[in-house]
């Protein structure tokens, strides 16, 4: 029954793309769009070296990139899963998914993880040519082990998704759940900035999100030794630990919150 969600998620997203060209295209542009804006507001007010030097990259433009794809992909993974709850609810389907064999929480995470991957996979094809020109054939290779960790900060993201979905749906604020959580995540994450100059609170919180260990694991890879190599998994394993903390948190909390919000009557 679970592939044969994924299975029907895949090929929905599919014939979305294929539908709507334009936003492929979009989808395909948009991490180039990002690394101009970011790179000519940097160049106005600074310089690549100090960038450099603040965040400790050895290359500068294919961090930039490896960044782009990393905050887009948090993003992607945030708002299909959420997405998936909401759009129920505004097409009047919640009460007949919300009665399937399969749990409610199984279904936010399943059909947000099948969604998630197929758009991170079109991200990442969409910047893994300007990789390839930048740094050749070696950063492809660095950039494929990046790809890893990014799918192993995909499980926990979807975990905390499945979280803000149920939670979305027993208190009625898509907008505000979904406005407060990717800003935040990304903040956390330090994309485009480090963590350090945060005030300490939120260095710690950074500490519990996936992403911005996806992030370090992208600073990693552009000095790929053998210290470099035991750093990455050393992420790999804190990306495990999260995976195990999230999932068990939101499997728990996606037992209770159905069960309320079924008892409180608030799916409609």
């Amino acid at each position: 029954m679970i592939a044969g969600l994924v299975k029907a998620e895949l090929l929905l997203r599919y014939w979305w793309f294929k539908n709507n060209k334009s936003f492929l295209a979009v989808s395909l542009l948009w991490p180039y769009v990002m690394v101009v804006t970011v790179l000519a507001l940097g160049l106005a007010y600074g310089s690549l070296e100090v960038y450099k030097a603040r965040l400790g990259v050895v290359d500068p433009l294919v961090y930039l990139f490896s960044a782009s794809a990393v905050a887009f992909t948090t993003v992607n993974v945030i708002d299909y899963t959420v997405s998936v709850a909401t759009w129920h609810r505004w097409i009047g389907t919640l009460q007949y998914v919300s009665l399937a064999p399969v749990r409610l929480g199984v279904y936010v995470v399943v059909s947000g993880l099948a969604s998630s991957l197929l758009s991170a996979g079109i991200t990442w094809a969409s910047v893994a040519p300007a990789i390839a020109i930048l740094s050749g054939p070696e950063g492809l290779a660095r950039f494929a082990i990046l790809a890893l960790a990014v799918v192993a900060g995909m499980i926990p993201l979807v975990a905390i998704g499945c979280i803000a979905a149920m939670a979305t749906l027993a208190l009625k604020e898509e907008g505000n759940v979904i406005g407060f959580l990717m800003p935040l995540l990304l903040l956390l994450s330090g994309v485009f900035y480090p963590v350090e100059v945060l005030p300490w609170v939120l260095r710690l919180m950074s500490n519990l999100t996936p992403s911005y260990y996806v992030v370090e694991a992208s600073k990693i890879v552009n000095a790929l030794n053998v210290e470099a190599g035991f750093k990455v998994y050393l992420v790999i394993y804190a990306l495990a630990l999260l995976a195990v903390l999230y999932n068990l948190l939101g499997f728990y909390f996606a037992v209770w919150a159905e069960s309320r919000v079924k008892s409180r009557g608030v799916i409609e």
